[in-house]
């Protein structure tokens, strides 16, 4: 699953699972809404969506896409 794919899955998984930061996930949505046209993944990593940002979303979401929430 490419970084791109994820975000919008983990995002998803929050919205659906966590009563917390509703807005602030709308807006993380917003922002990657743009990638998502016509997205490749690209040939240099820095130009991808942020690996930082992906890990955190992951610390965010797994819990609840694992059922451990």
């Amino acid at each position: 699953m490419h970084k791109l794919e994820y975000a919008i899955f983990a995002i998803s998984i929050l919205l659906e699972k966590s009563t917390e930061n509703r807005e602030e996930l709308a807006k993380e949505l917003r922002s990657i809404a743009s990638s998502s046209h016509n997205y490749a993944e690209p040939e240099r990593k820095e130009l991808d969506l942020s690996s930082e940002w992906i890990s955190d979303l992951h610390k965010r979401a797994d819990d609840f896409i694992y059922g451990k929430k």
